[in-house]
């Protein structure tokens, strides 16, 4: 049985104000969107969006990445970088990775380490059959998705995609290019997809969208499922950590920073039940 997911990424500049955060729930909706990939993410409750639950990565610098997903959708294997860059979940044995790279001509050394290094955990996770990798780039890998003097190309990038096998969700589509952020006089495609072989034949439409509450337009993309590729859940059984790992200092601040993470999770939460799971 064949079923159809929009999934879209959106940079939404940090807002804050109550009326933007509404026309971000009504730009949702109107769009009928499955999954969101947010960037620039600056606040934890998402619950005036009812629609669709929240897993969230916010740094301690305050920003971070979020996605959205319908209610009813299903997701395993939730993994976040600790920079708030990065966030991945399994939906449909796919992979969706969500990331936000650093902007600006001074930090093109850092966003090649953040392709080349930092996401790269993010790719092998068990079970999956494909992968998509969507957000905010802060860079380019072709001239034509920017038309000003100064371009970020980005190796690292480059490296990435071909290493992992992943495609422009807009390849062989280049009458549909659009850009989607622009200052003065300046325009890039900064938000976009990066979709594997297996899944690249399955997208139906693409949208480039403007929106009311951002300078970043919305990416969308509808792809199509195969129902029969969705795996039974099973439990995880039971486990404990060994108590002697707590002497090495290393470990016992990664386990307190994850804790700390996984309790955050608790007020996305229906109930105790779906925390815990």
């Amino acid at each position: 049985m064949n079923f159809t997911r929009k999934i879209a990424t959106i940079n939404i500049n940090s807002i804050v104000c109550d009326v933007k955060k509404s026309l971000l729930k009504d730009f949702i909706i109107n769009n009928d969107l499955d999954i969101v990939f947010l960037q620039e993410v600056s606040f934890l409750n998402f619950t005036f969006i009812q629609s669709h639950r929240t897993v969230l990565n916010i740094s301690e610098r305050g920003r971070g990445t979020a996605i959205l997903l319908r209610n009813g959708i299903d997701f395993s294997q939730l993994q976040m970088s600790e920079c708030g860059r990065i966030i991945s979940v399994v939906v449909d044995e796919i992979n969706l990775i969500c990331i936000y790279a650093k902007s600006g001509s001074n930090f093109k050394r850092e966003r090649n380490l953040f392709f080349m290094n930092e996401i790269t955990t993010h790719f092998y996770k068990r079970g999956i059959k494909d992968t998509i990798v969507g957000g905010d780039f802060n860079c380019i890998l072709d001239s034509v998705d920017s038309n000003g003097t100064t371009r970020n190309f980005c190796l690292g990038l480059a490296q990435m995609i071909n290493i992992m096998s992943l495609r422009d969700s807009l390849s062989n589509r280049q009458p549909e290019r659009k850009f989607t952020f622009f200052r003065g006089a300046s325009a890039s495609r900064l938000d976009r997809f990066y979709i594997s072989n297996g899944i690249f034949v399955n997208i139906l439409q693409t949208e480039t969208t403007p929106t009311s509450f951002s300078d970043h337009y919305c990416f969308a993309i509808k792809i199509k499922i195969d129902r029969t590729q969705i795996p039974l859940r099973f439990g995880f059984g039971y486990w404990k950590i060994n108590p002697a790992l707590f002497k090495n200092q290393e470990i016992l601040s990664e386990f307190s920073h994850k804790l700390r993470e996984i309790k955050q999770f608790n007020s996305y939460s229906q109930n105790f039940y779906e925390w815990w799971s």
